[in-house]
């Protein structure tokens, strides 16, 4: 039967391009030995940053949807805030979280929260829209105008409001910031150093990742910034504030 299969594959025609057997599983060699940019198959690092933003689920790139990663929160049961926020490494998009119901990273961890990351999108762009007109009783396509940057934040407002507050009803604040993204920069940085999470470009690069998200959030609202220029000048001119019952983010 196999040996059939592949007598049946070497004997194929292609009806487009005539080529035919035998099955190789090498790449055919370039002809042209003089033209040198037929032996280079070296990428440019922005190529290759670019193939890298896609949805490890979906396969989807960034200009189709935003994307993010999953994070599991630890809450105190008597005051309710967070104490640890555990991001995961892959990048995957809001499709996978909320219409796949994906939850679990490659590295099989569990998530319950889907957060968005920043990579400066501000690209608009037209796509046709195919929908079911009931007054004509046919499919109908319509031109739909997308601007990543505001998907971005109208994903990010949405995702924060649901972290802070369990719902996306109420809008997040900037203590809801406060209390998220320095915990999920502080908690990464820890596993690294623990050793519980691998030390590798893509753990490096998240962290560069959470601290531009912090960044935009902190140049978008102003009461940001002046907690933490509030907080910084508590912890340098009191030595109580620089105690872990007050700082609880310090390491034992």
């Amino acid at each position: 039967m196999i040996g059939y299969a592949i007598k049946e594959a070497n004997d194929f025609v292609c009806p487009t391009c005539k080529h035919r057997g035998p099955l190789s599983a090498d790449p055919p060699f370039a002809k042209n030995e003089k033209n040198a940019e037929d032996f280079i198959m070296v990428k440019s690092q922005k190529q290759l940053l670019q193939e890298e933003l896609v949805c490890y689920q979906t396969k989807m790139p960034l200009r189709e949807g935003t994307l993010g990663i999953g994070i599991s929160l630890k809450k105190s049961p008597r005051t309710g805030l967070c104490m640890y926020v555990n991001p995961t490494l892959d990048l995957t998009n809001m499709r996978a979280f909320n219409k796949l119901k994906v939850r679990k990273s490659l590295a099989n961890e569990r998530y319950t929260h889907w957060l968005p990351l920043y990579f400066g999108e501000n690209e608009i762009f037209t796509i046709d829209s195919e929908s079911w007109d009931h007054q004509v009783q046919d499919m109908v396509t319509t031109k739909k105008t997308v601007n990543t940057k505001e998907r971005f934040e109208k994903h990010l407002s949405s995702s924060l409001s649901f972290i802070a507050n369990g719902s996306t009803s109420k809008p997040y604040t900037h203590e809801s910031v406060l209390e998220v993204m320095p915990k999920l920069i502080s908690t990464h940085i820890i596993d690294m150093m623990k050793e519980n999470k691998h030390i590798s470009i893509i753990a490096i690069r998240r962290v560069f990742n959470f601290i531009r998200l912090f960044a935009y959030l902190e140049s978008k609202d102003d009461k940001i910034q002046e907690e933490l220029n509030s907080r910084l000048g508590a912890f340098i001119n009191d030595s109580n504030k620089r105690l872990k019952e007050n700082t609880k983010i310090l390491l034992d």
